[in-house]
Formats: C-alpha cells, sequence, structure tokens
C-alpha cells in the first residue's frame, strides 16, 4: 500500500486544524473560530502569534481573517489567509481570487 499524495496530506492537516480550535468553545459553532479560538491556533501553529502581551498583532490578524465582517472566521476565509501567508513566504504576491 502506497503512502498517500502529499497535498492530500497537507489539506487534510489544515481542515483538522481548523475543526480542532473551531470546536473549543462549546457555545460557539463549530464551523466558525472565534477570536478566543483563534489565539492558540496562532500562538502553536504559527509560531507565538497572539501570544500572551500581543493582544494587538492578534487583533490584526483576527481583523485580516474575518472578511465579512461577522465577528467569526469561517474555514474559506481561514483557507484564504493560508493562501496568502504561503504566497508571501514563497517570495509571491497575493492578489485574491481571480472573478
Amino acid at each position: 500500500m502506497s503512502d498517500p499524495p502529499t497535498i492530500q496530506v497537507c489539506l487534510g492537516a489544515l481542515m483538522g486544524i481548523f475543526d480542532e480550535y473551531a470546536a473549543k468553545d462549546p457555545k460557539g459553532p463549530k464551523d466558525k473560530l472565534s477570536k478566543a479560538e483563534l489565539k492558540p491556533l496562532l500562538a502553536k501553529e504559527f509560531c507565538g502569534f497572539g501570544e500572551k502581551g500581543n493582544e494587538e498583532t492578534l487583533n490584526q490578524m483576527f481583523e485580516l481573517m474575518d472578511m465579512d465582517g461577522d465577528g467569526q472566521v469561517d474555514f474559506e476565509e481561514y483557507m484564504m489567509v493560508l493562501a496568502a501567508f504561503a504566497c508571501a513566504c514563497h517570495g509571491r504576491p497575493y492578489e485574491g481570487p481571480k472573478k
């Protein structure tokens, strides 16, 4: 039996991370991230973003990710920011989805 394709594994990891953190607040929706759920995700998965004492960075990241302004980050918004982050790490500008 061969290993699954690398992209499939990576996408599964990204989906799993979102689902793990979105489910942390028992009163909140399970398909969206609140700012409280985003903070530990950023601290653990993004090399310290959102750690204690870095509230301004957390607020900026949340505002950037909450593209529709509903106070939550849904999966599509999460993936759009990850795409922009990947482009930046790869030295390419991110211009958003093509219309």
